[in-house]
């Protein structure tokens, strides 16, 4: 399983259309493109409480149903004395990198850099974007590939989330 965290900076664009330029583009993208990576396959996004709560006063009561349904709501550092949503949210993603791969979608990627983590990646939305184009061509052309070949052998690498693990978390480490 995958799951994608989205920073203030990033929730904010999405929820605000008066976040105009290139920058807002490029993250109203990303997170796009990370809900379809959700409809598609075994990925989880997790929206942190304390940003939920900044958020939720922009969204009409129909968008904030469907908020709390789609998205996980974490609220581990709610309440918490000394809370910071960067530690908040580096915390969340090495609780769920013990069992499953962490991609945090942030502008500063230095602030959510989880040194010796091979399962947390942090990435901006422009970088996103790009590996979410790779991502799609592959497995375009590897659904082309079973079509010619019903027979073919599936391995782990050909599949959605052997896919997702190879382009945004193996090409990582070279």
């Amino acid at each position: 399983m995958l799951h994608i965290i989205p920073t203030l900076e990033i929730m904010k664009t999405v929820t605000d259309k008066n976040i105009v330029g290139t920058a807002a583009q490029s993250r109203r993208q990303a997170f796009e493109k990370a809900n379809d990576l959700k409809s598609m396959s075994n990925a989880n996004l997790i929206i942190e409480g304390v940003i939920y709560d900044r958020i939720a006063p922009r969204l009409k009561e129909e968008h904030k149903k469907t908020f709390e349904s789609f998205y996980t709501i974490d609220n581990t550092g709610k309440n918490t004395p000394d809370y910071n949503i960067i530690s908040t949210i580096n915390f969340i993603a090495k609780r769920e990198a013990k069992v499953d791969c962490v991609i945090i979608l942030t502008e500063n990627v230095s602030r959510h850099a989880v040194a010796g983590h091979k399962r947390i990646v942090a990435i901006n939305p422009i970088d996103f974007i790009a590996k979410m184009v790779k991502f799609n061509k592959l497995y375009e052309s590897y659904l082309d590939y079973l079509k010619a070949n019903p027979q073919a052998k599936i391995y782990k690498s050909q599949t959605l989330d052997g896919l997702i693990e190879e382009i945004f978390f193996v090409e990582e480490l070279v």
